[in-house]
């Protein structure tokens, strides 16, 4: 069993680091700045709005419990999107309340979430 607790951490981790990356991201691109003169940029600071995002993202991720049995079910659940010819909307800068919400719109993917005992937010955190 210490495997599985190793791999949900790691999953866990991941996911942090994945919503930070984004939010930096999103940041990055919306206020990128081309060199000048060989200068270089200087990395963007996050709004006071994207912080706290950020900080609950992080804490949500942190605290969200993984099914046992996620693997299997995530694994057969991505088989069927592809084979739907299904594409899960991306997330770039997103929060992790708007990928759900986004991901909630996809249309027939509800259908495969719930074959698979999965919904919108479950599938996002899994």
């Amino acid at each position: 069993m210490r495997g599985f607790e190793n791999m949900i951490f790691i999953r866990k981790v991941s996911t942090v680091l994945g919503a930070v990356a984004l939010l930096a991201g999103g940041a990055a691109h919306a206020q990128s700045v081309t060199p000048v003169g060989g200068a270089t940029p200087h990395a963007p600071s996050l709004t006071p709005e994207q912080v706290v995002t950020m900080q609950h993202d992080m804490d949500t991720a942190l605290h969200y419990k993984l099914a046992p049995d996620v693997l299997p079910r995530l694994s057969a659940t991505l088989r069927a999107i592809q084979a739907a010819k299904i594409q899960p909307p991306g997330h770039a800068g997103m929060s992790l309340d708007q990928q759900i919400a986004l991901v909630g719109q996809v249309p027939g993917l509800e259908a495969i979430l719930k074959a698979h005992g999965l919904d919108a937010r479950s599938f996002v955190m899994s």
